[in-house]
């Protein structure tokens, strides 16, 4: 139950009265935008998790997360740290490897049908 929503905030500077374009739509919910909200079985985090290890994870670009209310009041949400992903046997990282990609196949086709 519940999803998590991952939002975008800029920095306070950019945020200016005059609405530029590049601010749209960051105006109600305190200078926060909806990038996407992931429902249950969708993992959060999934770029940053791998990027990370590469060393090549921009933090400006990253977005929040954030448990949404619009699908259920609470959510719940598992942890893997890059220390028990390295524990797992081979043919389990395999399989939520093959679950990561589908994953990310759909987001990506979502956003597709959105722009």
């Amino acid at each position: 139950r519940g999803a998590v929503a991952m939002l975008d905030q800029p920095p306070e500077e950019a945020l200016v009265p005059n609405y530029a374009a590049e601010v749209k739509g960051f105006t109600g919910r305190g200078g926060k935008r909806l990038r996407t909200r992931l429902t249950p079985g969708h993992v959060a985090g999934k770029v940053e998790f791998f990027l990370n290890k590469l060393g090549s994870v921009d933090k400006a670009a990253l977005p929040i997360h954030q448990v949404s209310s619009r699908i259920s009041g609470y959510a719940e949400i598992w942890k893997l740290t890059r220390e028990k992903w390295d524990q797992l046997p081979k043919d389990f990282k395999a399989d939520m490897i093959e679950m990561l990609i589908g994953n990310l196949a759909d987001e990506k086709q979502h956003s597709y049908l959105i722009e």
